[in-house]
């Protein structure tokens, strides 16, 4: 049986490119964000009762 000379190094970068490969960067949809109308909705109401909520939000920001 013959057997292939290996460097440490050479294994770890092998092995690093298999898991980039393989990775998914983003997922495909995000069940927990709210959607644009309901932000819109939440933003306006702020805008109207100022004094509600976190102080934070405010109406002078340009959009979710």
């Amino acid at each position: 049986m013959l057997w292939s000379e290996a460097c440490t190094m050479d294994e770890r970068l092998r092995s690093m490119a298999a898991w980039l490969v393989n990775r998914t960067y983003v997922p495909y949809n995000m069940p927990h964000k709210i959607k644009a109308g309901v932000v819109i909705m939440i933003l306006g109401l702020r805008c109207r009762q100022p004094s509600w909520g976190l102080r934070k939000s405010s109406c002078s920001s340009a959009g979710p």
